[in-house]
Parts: structure tokens; sequence; C-alpha cells
């Protein structure tokens, strides 16, 4: 199992996370690449060497085409000042402030976003955890603007940093084969933040939202803002873990942030481990979860309308949709859609429902769940590294089954079919004594 370690001096934002996963191996022309499948708009990511306070490292930046201005030509530099605010003038997210944004851009919406996101050829892992943290901030936004998380607009210039930062990120924890992080208590910062409405104190008020989701705050003597909204949003979608007694690191860097700090280096630091055996605490559902199915009949929707209606419940929070062909009255034949939630999940999933289909009504009752805890393990196959899916019942492990999405991948990049990948990574995964995975 691959844990990532992150510990803060300097908070952390989306650049700082970004830069964590480069120095760790993932190239940042992979992820531009990748990216720009995403989005038509012009930017770069760059990676550099750095050093602060006599410690190296590595700075990652996201410039957008029409801003960028050339590297000044020299050594590596040492602690720019680079007076990068996290300003929240407008109901968005904006891990980056630039010099000069010349004329007034448009704005995307959270549907906009979402739907680049889910049409995007990007792994199915990548774009599911991109558009959790995505709803994330837009609701953190909405709740302390008082608006629907829908009608959140992210400026056109903050949208680009922010899904190069949230779908570059998730895109390198998958390359990195990464299951869950550990994370230490986050320095937050002091003084305040200028937001639409007025002064406000660090940190700010969608920040704020989003640490009263469980991530533990340090206390910080910086007068800056530290921890911004996407960095929190990103540390909330990755499932937490705690460190095994034993692990080996495989990895270790340093990534520094856009602003110098007064009394310590800006360093969010990265191990990646590597742990014999598991002990998640936000990868395995816990048996015996209640949850709430939802259904409703349909008899006048295409088969394009019912696909695409899928996908947009999987982002709204969806566990599982599920659709049986049925006969209503006068025997017209129709189809049943059912799925499963999380409460909380609720009301955004019945929106979704209703905005998508063209149903007059949905069943709700509650349901109780028994699942299996379940961890990664990569293994070295003929085509690349593979993770395995791990099912434990009761402290026993009774599964183990190949990643799909990452033997796709691999298929397309070997040019083979992924049944012949699938094969591979079963016979590696196999128990003792079996020719394949088992699954019980």
């Amino acid at each position: 199992m691959n844990i990532l370690r992150l510990d803060s001096l300097g908070g952390a934002s989306g650049d700082m996370l970004l830069g964590v996963f480069c120095g760790l191996g993932i190239r940042p022309e992979t992820l531009e690449q990748s990216l720009h499948a995403v989005i038509p708009d012009h930017f770069h990511l760059k990676l550099r060497d750095f050093v602060s306070h006599g410690i190296t490292g590595v700075q990652a930046t996201v410039e957008l085409h029409h801003e960028s201005e050339p590297e000044p030509s020299g050594a590596t530099p040492h602690d720019h000042n680079h007076d990068h605010g996290h300003h929240h003038g407008h109901v968005h997210s904006h891990d980056h402030t630039h010099a000069s944004h010349g004329p007034e851009h448009e704005h995307r919406t959270l549907t906009d976003i979402l739907t680049l996101i889910q049409q995007s050829p990007l792994p199915l892992p990548v774009r599911e955890a991109s558009c959790r943290t995505f709803k994330l901030l837009a609701e953190a936004e909405g709740q302390v603007h008082g608006v629907p998380p829908e009608k959140v607009c992210f400026h056109e210039v903050g949208a680009v940093d922010s899904i190069v930062d949230i779908v570059g990120c998730h895109l390198a924890y998958h390359l990195l084969g990464v299951d869950a992080i550990a994370l230490s208590p986050l320095p937050v910062g002091n003084g305040v933040v200028h937001c639409a409405h007025g002064v406000m104190p660090v940190p700010a008020p969608a920040t704020a939202e989003l640490l009263k989701q469980g991530l533990a705050v340090a206390p910080s003597e910086e007068p800056f803002e530290l921890l911004t909204p996407t960095g929190a949003a990103l540390l909330l979608t990755w499932p937490h873990c705690t460190l095994a007694t034993a692990a080996q690191v495989k990895g270790t860097v340093n990534s520094f942030g856009q602003r110098k700090l007064l009394h310590t280096p800006n360093l969010l630091r990265g191990m990646l481990l590597a742990t014999a055996a598991p002990e998640t605490a936000g990868t395995a559902t816990p048996s015996g979860e209640e949850i709430l199915e939802l259904e409703c009949d349909i008899d006048d929707a295409t088969g394009e309308m019912l696909g695409a209606a899928f996908e947009r419940l999987f982002a709204a929070g969806a566990l599982d949709v599920r659709l049986l062909p049925e006969f209503m009255k006068k025997q017209r034949p129709a189809q049943r859609l059912s799925l499963s939630c999380r409460a909380a999940d609720r009301d955004t999933v019945l929106q979704t429902l209703f905005r998508e289909t063209t149903t007059f009504g949905v069943r709700e009752y509650p349901v109780r769940r028994h699942c299996l805890e379940r961890s990664f393990r990569t293994v070295s196959t003929p085509y690349g590294p593979i993770r395995i899916k791990i099912g434990v019942w009761q402290g026993q492990e009774v599964s183990r089954a190949p990643e799909f999405e990452d033997c796709r991948a691999a298929a397309e990049r070997c040019s083979v079919p992924v049944r012949r990948v699938l094969e591979a990574a079963a016979a590696v995964a196999a128990f003792p004594g079996e020719q394949g995975g088992r699954n019980v």
C-alpha cells in the first residue's frame, strides 16, 4: 500500500500539492498533456528548483499563456517574494493571483466545469475525484455567499488555475499509485483576507467552512493566509490513514509555496511510503452503513439521455446507479432507475434526478448495506504497474481484483487487449495456490 505523508510548515495550496507530486516523480509534461484534453485554455505547468532558509526543494507554478512573462536568466531562485495573495472577491476559488488579468473574463459555473471533466478522456477515478473536489469548493463558497452550489461561478482565470490544480493533483495521485494520505495538522495563518464583503479574518470564509469537515489545524505566527480553499478541498477528497509501524520510504520532496513567510520556510513536505499492511481510516466503507435508495420509473427518455444522467448522478454523489427494464401501465416498456446515496448527498442527487431525467416522482427508502473493507496494493506486470483492489471481511482477506481503469490505461499504452492485462494482473495478484484472483 502506498501512503503519501504530508507535513506542513507553511500551509497547503493547490500549487504546493502539485509540487509534491511532481517532485515525487510525475513529470509536469505528462500532467500538462492530459490536462489540455480537459480545458482548451493555454497554460503551462512549470517545476523549478527552489531554496528557502537553506532548504532545497521544488516550486510548481501555473502560468496562463496571455500572462506569462520571460523567466529571468540566472541560478536557482532563493526566496523571491512572489506576493501571490488569495483574493476572494467573487464566489469562486482561486489559488493564484497574477499581475494583470487584462479585460474582464467570463465566468464558468460549477456545471460547466463538471461537464468539462466528465467529458474528458481521463481515467474514471480521476474524473470522479476531481468532481468531488469541485463540489466541495462550490458547497463551501455557496454556504458563505448564500447561494446554491450549482449557482457558484468561477472567474475564467480562476477556473483555469483551479482546474489545473485540482485535476492535475488527482491525476498525479492516480499515476503515482497513492492509496491514502497521512496528514499533519495544517497551519492556517493569521491576519485578514480581502473578500467581496469586506475584510475577513484568516482562514478565509470558504476555507473555514471546509475545515469544519475534519481537517486538524495548527497555530501559526505568519500574518498571511496559508491554507487555501483549493488545498483544503483536495485534502478532504483523498482518503486519510494512520501510519503503520513499519514502512519503506520510497521518495521525499520539499514543495515550496509562492509567498515568502516571515518566520518559517513556506514548505509542504511529501514522503511516499510503502506499507505491508493497510491501516486506512478513509478507504474502507464501514460494515452496516445506513444509506438511502432512490428510484423512479421512466418511459419517455432516450438511451443517450439516461447515459448522460448516469454520469451526472455519480458526480452528484451517487454510490451506485442501476437501470432495469420493466413494463408499466398498458404494457408500455420502461426503465426503472435506482441508485444508492448517502443522506448528506440526498438533496444534490434528487435535484440531479429531476433535472437530468424526465421523471415526475422519486421514491425514497432507507437501507443498510454491508461492504468489505477495501484497500489497494500495486503490483508489477509486463504491462506496467497495476493496482489490485483488496477486500477484507472481519480481518480476513477474501478478495483480490485488478483495478479495471489501470488495466485499460495499460492496454491502450501497450496496444494490447484489456483482457490480456487483466489476466496478467490477476495472475500476479493470485492467492497462494490459485491461478488467479478470487472474488467472494
